[in-house]
């Protein structure tokens, strides 16, 4: 089970700071799972739909979380992690914080209805553990005003989503009012022998794949569709490169990279004597950046002046 915390009774920004503990028997579980590097995945809901997902470090104990939305907000958390042999974070990442077209590759809420109410259940399918949920409450009047709608348009012109807030926003106006221009016109000219081109690479170290996969419409149409349809059926496909390190240097380094079971426990008693240490509930510190590292405590420090300077618009 996991415990989630706001301690603010009164807000003074939509970004608030969301704490965590769990509880014994879920790092048990964790520690029988052998989750070596766990995430815990913050996904905040409002007006019936996802709007955000993180990825913050289980042993981080605290993060900074921005609520979209004026009135109820939910914030979802769940402990996730990845398998021994693929990296933590870059696989978390494709899994669960990669957008296509403006959505999240998988999502983590299911709502189940009934006459007179409702209850929320989460539907991730495998490598993870715990569900718990928060509602904040959050007043109109703490989000950034809009900007005007002709400059969302021009400044967000290259983007599948809207800028989140202040800060993202005023970073997207500068190479809008610089670079922007010229790089549309170059585009115009450039973009069916980019076209061209990415087709001929896609052939050659896709092969197969590629042929069954790829999208010509862009090649065909270069001004109706957009360039990455091209790809967008074959880029999780393995190449010619996954291919050969799969079936013959992989197998070799597989092999000299197979760890003593004893030293592999060793390991994870170390890993897990800290979480113990850290996460329970029952041992939770007052304030947890009091037993941070000091790589964590940065980062927090970072997050937590990036929310007193860096209001979210409103969505």
């Amino acid at each position: 089970m996991i415990k989630l915390f706001v301690e603010e009774t009164k807000l003074q920004s939509p970004t608030v700071r969301l704490q965590w503990c769990i509880e014994p028997e879920t790092l048990r579980l964790l520690r029988e799972k052998k989750a070596e590097k766990p995430y815990l995945l913050i996904v905040t809901y409002a007006d019936n739909r996802e709007k955000t997902h993180q990825l913050a470090p289980l042993d981080q104990l605290e993060e900074y979380v921005a609520l979209p939305c004026s009135g109820e907000n939910k914030i979802f958390a769940a402990i996730v992690w990845a398998e021994k042999n693929e990296f933590p974070y870059l696989t978390l990442w494709k899994k669960y914080l990669r957008r296509e077209r403006n959505h999240y590759a998988n999502y983590m809420v299911a709502v189940h209805t009934w006459d007179g109410g409702h209850e929320f259940d989460c539907m991730l399918r495998d490598n993870n553990l715990g569900f718990a949920n928060i509602t904040v409450v959050v007043p109109s009047k703490l989000f950034a005003k809009e900007p005007a709608e002709w400059e969302k348009r021009w400044v967000n012109l290259w983007y599948d989503y809207p800028p989140f807030d202040q800060c993202q926003f005023k970073k997207r106006r500068i190479p809008a009012y610089s670079i922007q221009p010229l790089v549309i016109f170059m585009w115009l000219i450039a973009k069916p022998l980019f076209c061209i081109i990415a087709t001929i690479f896609l052939l050659i170290f896709w092969m197969d794949n590629a042929v069954r996969h790829i999208d010509l419409r862009p090649l065909f149409h270069p001004w109706k569709f957009e360039t990455k349809t091209l790809w967008y059926f074959v880029e999780d496909e393995p190449n010619i490169f996954a291919r050969i390190w799969k079936y013959t240097l992989g197998k070799m380094f597989t092999e000299m990279d197979k760890e003593d079971e004893s030293i592999q426990r060793q390991k994870m008693d170390r890993i897990y004597d800290d979480y113990s240490r850290l996460l329970l509930c029952d041992r939770r510190p007052s304030d947890p950046r009091t037993v941070l590292p000091t790589s964590y405590k940065i980062y927090l420090a970072f997050r937590d002046l990036k929310a007193k300077h860096c209001r979210p618009f409103a969505s």
